[in-house]
């Protein structure tokens, strides 16, 4: 995991597996990406404009989470907003699209 006080904290969603079960993951995608290409196992769906709009209804500042997109690049922007507000927020670079991990759900 890469973590410099100027940029923002990521990992590499192929580092992902490792850590499934001990931490938050939030996927930040639309429904309808949701359902047709799958997500993560133990991912909270929390649509982006919902935590943009209203970050305290759905995380803490006492804990860490882990951003995940489709790209990396939507998730980067949720964590570039919020971390300054005092949110610990990780993006998952590279997003689901490029995930070859185990714990994959397909949902259709």
């Amino acid at each position: 995991m890469s973590e410099n006080k100027n940029e923002l904290k990521k990992i590499n969603i192929n580092e992902i597996d490792k850590l499934i079960g001990n931490i938050d993951i939030i996927d930040i995608r639309d429904e309808d990406e949701i359902a047709l290409f799958g997500t993560i196992d133990t991912a909270k769906h929390i649509p982006m404009n919902k935590i943009l709009e209203c970050p305290e209804i759905f995380i803490s500042k006492d804990k860490t989470y882990y951003i995940l997109c489709h790209s990396g690049n939507r998730s980067g922007r949720v964590c570039a907003e919020l971390n300054p507000l005092g949110y610990d927020l990780i993006n998952i670079e590279g997003g689901f699209a490029r995930y070859r991990g185990e714990n994959r759900i397909d949902m259709y």
